[in-house]
This record gives C-alpha cells, sequence and structure tokens, in this order.
C-alpha cells in the first residue's frame, strides 16, 4: 500500500512539475531602441556622401580615425569622441566629452561640446537609420564655403 501512494505521489509531482513548465510564457524582449543601438559601441566613420558622390577622400584622416560613443547609462546622454592615432590639431585632449539628445518625434540628434563628426557640421543630425552594425547621418555641413547636404555612415 505504501509503495502505491509513494508512486501515485511521485507520479504526480511529475506531473505537475512538467505542467508548471509547459505553461511558461515565451517572452520576447522588447527591439531595441535607436538610442540603445546608438550606445552598443564606438562608432567611426566609414563613408561620406554628398550629393550622391563619395566625398569620404575628402575627408582627413584625423577625423576618419575618431571614435564617437554614446551613453545611455549612467551618466545618461553622455558621450567622448577619441581623437584616434592621428589628431588634427596636436593641442587637442585625446578624448573629449558630449552630452547629446535624441528627438524621436523627428530623429534629430543634437550634440553639446566639442564632437563634431564632420569639420564644418552643425551639432544637429538627422538619423536616418540605426542598427547593430551601421548608423547612417545626415547634416548640412559647409564645404569650400558652399553648405550641402551630407550623408556620413559610421560603423562599429
Amino acid at each position: 500500500m505504501q509503495k502505491k501512494l509513494f508512486s501515485f505521489i511521485l507520479i504526480a509531482a511529475i506531473i505537475m512539475t512538467a505542467g508548471f513548465s509547459g505553461c511558461k510564457k515565451d517572452e520576447t524582449p522588447a527591439p531595441p531602441t535607436s538610442s540603445d543601438l546608438m550606445a552598443k559601441a564606438p562608432w567611426k566613420l566609414s563613408k561620406v556622401l554628398s550629393g550622391g558622390i563619395d566625398v569620404s577622400g575628402l575627408v582627413t584622416a584625423c577625423i576618419k580615425d575618431n571614435l564617437l560613443q554614446f551613453n545611455i547609462a549612467t551618466p545618461a546622454n553622455t558621450g567622448t569622441v577619441d581623437e584616434g592615432a592621428t589628431k588634427c590639431n596636436a593641442a587637442d585632449a585625446q578624448v573629449s566629452n558630449f552630452t547629446w539628445v535624441l528627438d524621436p518625434a523627428f530623429n534629430l540628434v543634437t550634440i553639446s561640446g566639442n564632437a563634431a563628426i564632420l569639420p564644418g557640421a552643425a551639432n544637429t543630425f538627422t538619423l536616418v537609420s540605426v542598427n547593430d552594425t551601421e548608423m547612417v547621418i545626415t547634416q548640412n555641413v559647409v564645404f569650400f564655403g558652399v553648405t550641402q547636404m551630407v550623408e556620413a555612415t559610421l560603423v562599429h
């Protein structure tokens, strides 16, 4: 009799364990936000287009090797620009700090501080797209005295 009772309790426990673990809901994590993707890793300039023409060759090496890091953790909405191996001005700090704000309604990012992505660029740019490996922005840039809409691609 005890053997049958023990077997019954053991079978009931197995069924209940299987039943409870089978009821667990599959939770899909929320997709990362633009801010999450921007802050994932440092960004480096990859390509610059103006009027659909690749003008990357006009950007100096001291700008191309800069690393731009956006932070969303403490302190939130801050970032750094690392000058990389080549500095445009030897007197510049190796790392400069900036703050930034993303306006999701208009996909506008405003940077305050010494963090120009391109020479002659405004401190507000439009975030065209961002994913795990690539960020595309547009902004008005003055090249040779002429203001042009430029598209810059940054990569990790």
